[in-house]
């Protein structure tokens, strides 16, 4: 869920896992945003002369992620777009993740398989991606993280801390609600474990990293005695309470 403190999170468990002799890869994984593609926006950017477009500080106006492709009218440009963005998952997933892996680096990912499928059903529920063979092969080739965690926040929350980031890209409380309900749904059809993200940030670091620890094996990961302290107060409302692990392949 955006602005739930996954980017505190990230920066908190790599700099734990450094410590713990490990070297951390961290990847930003979802549709339209992988490393790989902002590459080629920007080398395409720098052929043409251009330069990266300049924003203010908040958008005027509400868009959903991503606000070209979900504003896309013609059919032809979307199913262009979604396979564009399938195949480079395709890539980032099932090579280069699976070779960081075989090479022994720790891969953290700030978003994943999941975030791509929410963004999937909420932008795009008329082309029905996960009908598609590529997103099926997606789910199958993605590998298996050995823990996986979702922050959920309610919708207002979302929405505030967006407003108090000062946020260039920011969506309404109708699509930010619905979001919230695709990723309830599919941590339960995935079995992910659903964290509160309203939850001070050195008590779910310590929760998160205890998982880590778990699955390494304590002689492989150690969690730090001291976390930082946060002034973030519990998000009104519980999420689901945290679920096992299940294969994101099934």
């Amino acid at each position: 869920m955006d602005c739930a403190g996954k980017s505190t999170q990230r920066d908190l468990l790599v700099e734990a896992l450094r410590s713990s002799g490990h070297r951390p890869l961290n990847v930003y994984s979802r549709p339209g945003s992988t490393p790989g593609l902002r590459a080629i926006k920007s080398a395409l950017r720098s052929l043409r002369g251009k330069k990266e477009p300049a924003r203010g500080s908040v958008s005027q106006v509400p868009g959903r992620y991503p606000r070209r492709a979900a504003n896309l009218e013609h059919p032809l440009g979307r199913w262009l777009w979604l396979t564009a963005g399938l195949l480079d998952l395709l890539w980032l997933h099932g090579v280069r993740i699976r070779l960081w892996r075989a090479s022994g680096r720790a891969v953290v990912c700030n978003r994943y398989l999941l975030d791509g499928l929410v963004d999937f059903r909420v932008n795009f529920p008329a082309e029905r991606v996960q009908e598609r063979w590529l997103c099926r092969l997606l789910r199958r080739i993605s590998p298996r993280p050995d823990v996986a965690v979702c922050l959920l926040i309610s919708a207002e929350q979302s929405l505030e801390r967006a407003r108090e980031k000062s946020r260039f890209h920011w969506e309404t409380l109708a699509v930010l609600e619905q979001r919230r309900r695709e990723y309830l749904a599919l941590c339960e059809e995935l079995a992910i474990q659903v964290l509160d993200g309203g939850r001070p940030a050195g008590e779910l670091a310590r929760s998160i990293q205890q998982r880590v620890a778990e699955a390494l094996a304590p002689e492989r990961f150690e969690v730090p005695r001291s976390m930082p302290a946060s002034g973030v107060e519990p998000a009104s409302g519980s999420c689901r309470a945290d679920a096992p692990l299940a294969d994101l392949g099934e």
